[in-house]
């Protein structure tokens, strides 16, 4: 909880694949940590999928760089 208020930047982001008011990155140090958002309407529509459905992206290196053992 400390660590993520005090070192991770969060931003909202408005890419055209992400439903308007749903798309969150996370940087650390300046690097994209990773997203997440909700799929846009007419994407899903295009998929023909019958829900709302949330995607995201992890960057693992990162992530692996600053781990610490608990």
């Amino acid at each position: 909880s400390d660590f993520l208020d005090t070192q991770v930047e969060r931003q909202t982001v408005n890419w055209t694949y992400l439903s308007s008011g749903t798309g969150l990155a996370l940087y650390y140090h300046g690097k994209m940590l990773g997203w997440v958002g909700t799929i846009a309407k007419s994407i899903a529509d295009s998929m023909k999928l019958d829900a709302t459905v949330a995607v995201g992206e992890l960057n693992l290196e990162l992530l692996l760089q600053h781990a610490r053992s608990v």
